[in-house]
């Protein structure tokens, strides 16, 4: 039985041999403070493959090609599927005001294109909230060729997210009237997603960890903009550095890079320029930018509104990075949400360290 073999006595070292594995494939690193996880999710993984006990699927795997159809069986179990739509909304912010009205005037007068790529999309409130946020920028979206990729090793996840249609659980923090505009209810209480803003997304697979981007043929080149927020924080240091370079050999130059500050602030990628926004840490690809001026402040009402005033050069701005000391959860509580993050993810408690 799972129970049993669970408990027997080389499961430990079997599943630490395991975990170093799967990291190698698929980035994805499950320190000891959260073993528990990833045990969890291989006693699911054995089930849906047909074994009678854990240890047998991981001898099994260990000793096998790790086919991706095995790949995808349990990246279902072991990913962090946690998401809404406009999630850590200061970054759609600084995209809709500071971001895109830039590249939009850029390009109207010529080659009226957009490239944007949702990396590690989980069920698509990312992808689609950016196409949202598109709507919401450029008036005559018609007269523009916009692609919006959206990917995740979750294949179960990505067929959820192109059916489009989503729970009260989505929209938890959603800008008013987003429901109202873009979705339509459905009887059985859920929301489906305009086939406007739906169509405007593609989703397919890619494994972060493996070396298929930057790529023509898998249309993960040229970027403008790539979101990649929440995901490498669960990858073992050195495959989230390379992660983090392939996803800056995307982007064209001048591009932007949207991630959650506390999961790279030990990575430095030299391609990769720094941009503090208000509410938000982004990277800008071969350009330094200046930080924006205090009291420059982004919408209220996540409306779309002017760019900054012109900002004083300055010198390269660097994300301080929490030190922890203790680990006692008051310190945590009355940190910054910054430093709590930082903490957090020090601790291992990735899930929360997100929020």
């Amino acid at each position: 039985m799972l129970e049993q073999c669970d408990r027997c006595p080389r499961a430990d070292p079997l599943i630490a041999e395991f975990s170093r594995f799967l990291s190698a494939r698929t980035g994805l690193h499950f320190p000891p403070e959260r073993r528990a996880d990833l045990e969890r999710g291989l006693a699911a993984a054995a089930r849906e493959l047909g074994f009678t006990d854990t240890e047998s699927c991981i001898r099994s795997l260990l000793a096998s090609a790790f086919a991706r159809p095995q790949l995808e069986t349990l990246a279902s179990h072991l990913t962090v599927g946690e998401t809404y739509f406009f999630r850590e909304r200061r970054s759609f912010e600084c995209l809709e005001a500071h971001v895109l009205p830039a590249l939009i005037r850029s390009r109207r007068a010529g080659e009226r294109r957009l490239r944007i790529w949702s990396a590690g999309c989980a069920t698509g409130e990312e992808p689609y909230s950016i196409a949202m946020a598109l709507a919401r920028a450029i008036p005559d979206l018609r007269d523009w060729n916009v692609s919006i990729l959206a990917t995740d090793i979750n294949s179960r996840a990505l067929r959820q997210a192109s059916l489009g249609s989503y729970g009260d659980w989505s929209f938890r923090d959603t800008p008013a009237g987003i429901r109202e505009t873009y979705f339509v209810k459905t009887k059985d209480g859920r929301y489906q997603i305009t086939e406007r803003i739906r169509s405007m997304v593609t989703y397919g697979y890619l494994n972060l960890a493996e070396d298929a981007y930057p790529s023509v043929e898998g249309g993960t080149n040229a970027m403008d903009i790539v979101f990649c927020r929440n995901v490498l924080m669960y990858f073992e240091a050195a495959h989230g550095r390379r992660a983090l370079e392939k996803l800056g050999r995307s982007l064209v130059s001048g591009g932007w890079l949207f991630v959650n500050p506390v999961e790279i602030s030990h990575m430095a990628v030299p391609q990769l320029s720094t941009v503090n926004l208000p509410g938000a840490i982004v990277y800008r690809k071969g350009i330094r930018l200046p930080a924006a001026p205090d009291g420059w402040q982004a919408p209220a009402d996540h409306g779309v509104a002017n760019e900054p005033p012109e900002m004083a050069p300055q010198g390269r701005q660097e994300i301080p990075i929490a030190q922890e000391t203790e680990r006692e959860e008051p310190k945590i509580a009355t940190q910054t949400p910054y430093q709590r993050a930082a903490a957090l993810y020090a601790l291992g408690r990735y899930p929360e360290a997100a929020e």
